[in-house]
C-alpha cells in the first residue's frame, strides 16, 4: 500500500520519449510525461493517460498486455498499420505489466 506521504512525493517530469522494441523487432518511441519518486529507481509510463493522449488502444491477455498503437506519418505513407508493443504481466512480482529495457530521455 502506498501512504500519503509517498504519494505527495510524487513529482510530475517535463516530457520524455520512451524507446521500446516493437513485436517485429523495431524501435518505437513514445512521449509521455514520467511521473517518478525522486529517490527511486524506476519510471512510472501511464498507458492509459498515453492511450488517451495519442490513441490507440490495449488488449489484456492472460500473461501480457498488448499496445496497438495509431500508425505514424512513415507508417502511413507506406500504407501500413501501426506498431504493437508489448508488456509481460509478471505473475511473481505483483500481477502487473512491467517491461525492462526501456531507454528514456
Amino acid at each position: 500500500m502506498i501512504s500519503q506521504r509517498q504519494i505527495e512525493s510524487l513529482e510530475l517530469e517535463q516530457l520524455h520519449m520512451y524507446k521500446f522494441i516493437d513485436k517485429t523487432g523495431k524501435e518505437v518511441y513514445l512521449p509521455g510525461v514520467a511521473y517518478h519518486m525522486p529517490k527511486a529507481t524506476i519510471r512510472l509510463f501511464s498507458p492509459q493517460s498515453y492511450l488517451q493522449t495519442h490513441g490507440g488502444y490495449a488488449t489484456v491477455e492472460g500473461d501480457k498486455v498488448t499496445h496497438h498503437l495509431p500508425p505514424s506519418c512513415n507508417q502511413k505513407a507506406a500504407g501500413l498499420g501501426g506498431s504493437e508493443v508489448e508488456f509481460p504481466i509478471e505473475m511473481s512480482g505483483g500481477n502487473i505489466p512491467l517491461i525492462s529495457g526501456v531507454s528514456c530521455t
